[in-house]
């Protein structure tokens, strides 16, 4: 069982009056995090200061992309996980159609082998 957080924020302690700090997650014995949700979208920035962060810590970073060209920016920041999923389809009871599935695991792979791929 691992114990996971739907967000952090790539804060450091100090200032950050609403956002989630990522040290507290920890303390309260969180090992994983989720970042990029559809229901939570991170910029660019945000998602790689979230990601340096969950590193920093040791938490198991669980990123959520919703195209192909957001999988391999994803993946370009080696998370431990990537969730690969269509916004639009969410909570449809639809799956990805075989193409994306096939062109974003080779997409992911292509920039990190390592990386977890979960299709939904």
């Amino acid at each position: 069982l691992i114990v996971s957080v739907q967000h952090i924020d790539g804060i450091v302690p100090g200032r950050g009056m609403g956002h989630v700090l990522p040290e507290g997650v920890v303390a309260a014995g969180a090992e994983a995090t989720f970042l990029n949700h559809a229901e939570r979208p991170l910029s660019v920035s945000e998602l790689c200061d979230a990601v340096k962060r969950a590193k920093e810590l040791g938490l198991l970073t669980i990123v959520c992309a919703n195209s192909l060209e957001e999988a391999k920016l994803v993946a370009s920041l080696k998370p431990d996980v990537m969730v690969c999923e269509p916004t639009e389809l969410i909570g449809t009871g639809q799956a990805s159609d075989i193409s994306y599935m096939i062109q974003t695991n080779e997409a992911v792979r292509k920039m990190d082998p390592e990386i977890f791929v979960l299709q939904a």
